[in-house]
């Protein structure tokens, strides 16, 4: 059975969480380690087949211990991590997948900063 890694920054409500439910439910072919720092959203996970959880943040121990074939990061801060080492190349595939970018946020702001910022984005 194949092994992902689903990473996110905290367990809480968010897009990111929201879609590593819907993977894990819907997808029940794989076995799941849903890693994160602890947070109000892990209840739901809990009693998931095939998931085990990691509450304790996204350290390269945890990803290790679990030893997936695939790492799907739903946030900045543990990509980041897994990057920290320029000269070491993760040994399995790394999939990263962008929530809340809010590419709009600045669109209908005044000013040329805002515009700046919204034409960056």
């Amino acid at each position: 059975m194949i092994k992902i890694a689903l990473i996110t920054d905290k367990f809480m409500p968010g897009g990111g969480l929201q879609q590593i439910l819907q993977i894990v439910t819907h997808l029940s072919d794989f076995s799941y380690a849903v890693i994160a720092n602890n947070g109000d959203g892990v209840e739901q996970f809990r009693d998931l087949p095939a998931v085990r959880l990691f509450t304790d943040g996204y350290s390269r121990d945890a990803i290790h211990s679990f030893q997936p074939d695939l790492i799907h990061v739903h946030h900045l801060k543990p990509l980041l991590q897994i990057y920290d080492r320029p000269f070491m190349k993760p040994s399995v595939p790394i999939v990263f997948t962008l929530h809340g970018a809010h590419i709009h946020k600045y669109e209908f702001r005044r000013g040329p900063m805002n515009y700046l910022a919204y034409r960056m984005r």
